[in-house]
């Protein structure tokens, strides 16, 4: 037992100092007060260095980005269409070294003295080329000796686009000239309806903001070349009343696959027409799909055949339903013998004819599937019967 004692004196666990009983010096009040604050200072500093090194990244890389704007801004234009009484303004780009600028159909319409603005202040008059109504793409030409000096835009490869890729928007919204916006590729794939009402399929959505006047500009990757030509962005009706609207952050453009197909055709001051058929479409839910006896589900109902239009001279067959459909319109399940579930599935494939071409439809009418064959003609806007 006392051997026991005298081995916890020794180390000092029972709470006693050592070092008083061996007559050691005592710590003064300063010291203990110096100790103190410098713990509390290293547990500040060491809490400060933790906080920084958790924070998040940054959503995108600013010198990239920052790199980019000042490659590209000198290709980036805005646009002007003056009329009598009002003017019209977009955005739109170079895509060769030959005066060329690319930007929306909606953007110069069919009429008025058109200018575009370049990067450095310059208004130079710009002469109307081809247009695409129903692509939303028009070309442009200025001197090409008044814009030697800008390089011009590099057009990617569409196809190659990803969801969450960066996506960096240049336009001039609300007259800003040169402002810059930066998101991600939400989406490929995609369709919008344009002004012809007809969709516009195969286009890039974006959460970058845009807003009016970044019309017609480029939509640009990490390498700063063009997958698109910004066309539209959803907008929702606001509560405060019906003439305010909502931005959504669903942002649209034209693929540049689209722009390098069409570009040979829109260097011609013509407009360009796509293939047309005549037919609209009525959406319909599995339950009326079911009560219909439709043996699939994969398909475009026929809602409304246009007057006087190929599908109209091949006699496919509209129903014309208002709220509940009757069964009496044609169902299209394939185009060529590739199978189709939307309008837009539609247009992709007539895409790729030209008006006069035959066009082969699968169609379930009756219950029972059949084949018509419809020579394409031009697209026109629908008059109903």
């Amino acid at each position: 037992m006392d051997m026991y004692q005298d081995d916890i004196q020794t180390t000092g666990l029972e709470g006693r100092s050592p070092a008083r009983e061996r007559g050691g010096a005592r710590l003064t009040p300063w010291a203990v007060v110096f100790l103190v604050a410098f713990g509390m200072l290293l547990g500040i500093a060491l809490a400060w260095v933790s906080f920084r090194t958790t924070q998040p990244a940054p959503l995108f890389d600013e010198g990239q980005v920052t790199s980019i704007f000042e490659r590209a801004s000198p290709a980036i234009v805005e646009v002007s269409v003056s009329h009598l009484r009002s003017q019209q303004r977009g955005s739109g780009f170079f895509v060769d070294a030959d005066g060329h600028v690319v930007t929306n159909a909606h953007v110069v319409g069919q009429s008025g003295d058109v200018r575009v603005t370049l990067h450095d202040g310059r208004v130079l008059d710009a002469e109307r080329l081809g247009s695409s109504r129903a692509d939303d793409l028009a070309v442009l030409r200025v001197s090409p000796g008044l814009a030697a000096d800008i390089e011009p835009l590099r057009l990617a490869d569409s196809d190659s686009v990803m969801p969450g890729q960066l996506a960096i928007a240049i336009g001039s919204p609300y007259q800003n000239a040169n402002s810059v916006s930066v998101g991600v590729i939400s989406g490929e794939g995609r369709s919008q309806v344009g002004d012809l009402n007809r969709p516009i399929p195969e286009m890039i959505q974006t959460d970058a903001a845009l807003n009016p006047g970044n019309s017609g500009g480029p939509l640009l990757n990490s390498k700063g070349e063009a997958v698109g030509v910004v066309s539209a962005v959803q907008i929702e009706a606001s509560r405060f009343g019906p003439e305010a609207v909502l931005q959504t952050g669903v942002g649209f453009a034209v693929s540049s696959n689209t722009l390098r197909e069409l570009l040979p055709r829109l260097l011609e001051p013509v407009e360009f027409k796509r293939p047309w058929l005549g037919m609209e479409s009525g959406p319909l839910t599995p339950s009326q799909v079911s009560a219909l006896g439709l043996p699939v589900e994969q398909g475009v109902y026929v809602r409304l055949v246009c007057k006087g239009s190929p599908a109209e001279s091949a006699g496919l067959r509209g129903d014309s339903f208002r709220i509940v459909p009757t069964g009496r319109g044609d169902f299209i399940t394939a185009v060529d013998g590739e199978p189709v579930g939307s309008v837009s599935d539609i247009v992709e494939r007539l895409n790729r004819l030209s008006p006069g071409d035959d066009v082969a439809l699968t169609i379930i009418r009756d219950r029972h599937e059949q084949s018509l064959r419809v020579t394409l003609g031009e697209w026109e806007s629908c008059q109903r019967t």
